[in-house]
């Protein structure tokens, strides 16, 4: 971590097929779990074939991850298992490193810097594009 700058957020893991639309709360959590995306967050799954998961199943498989195994859906020949995120501030701008894992070890990783309400860095698209933005709001 560079001078100055503030480790802000770690978060665990959500699949990467799984696009957040809304905010679930906390819901039947006593006490809530730490998420990867901050809040138990509803959404559909990005795996062919357009799917809207019932709530318990967002909650238990899309938002954390490591679905392979246990969703039907998820695609055997998916490149990652899981999306790991962590923010630190560097002065106005809020940095996001994203991990894609794979068998619980990295695969491949990147930046992605949100300021005065734009994302610049890697370019992201679908279900990882969507994470991003809920992980920063």
């Amino acid at each position: 971590m560079r001078e100055g700058s503030n480790l802000l957020a770690y978060r665990c893991m959500a699949c990467p097929f799984f696009v957040p639309r809304t905010k679930l709360g906390e819901g039947p959590w006593e006490p809530a779990p730490r998420l990867p995306l901050g809040e138990a967050w509803g959404g559909n799954c990005a795996a062919p074939g357009l799917h809207v998961p019932d709530e318990l199943e967002m909650r238990d498989v899309c938002n954390v991850g490591y679905a392979r195994g246990k969703c039907e859906r998820f695609p055997s020949d998916a490149e990652a298992d899981a999306v790991r995120f962590s923010a630190i501030r560097d002065g106005e701008d809020l940095r996001i490193i994203y991990i894609l894992e794979k068998d619980c070890a990295p695969l491949r990783h990147g930046l992605v810097i949100y300021s005065e309400g734009k994302f610049t860095g890697d370019l992201l698209e679908g279900a990882l594009f969507h994470q991003v933005k809920a992980f920063v709001s």
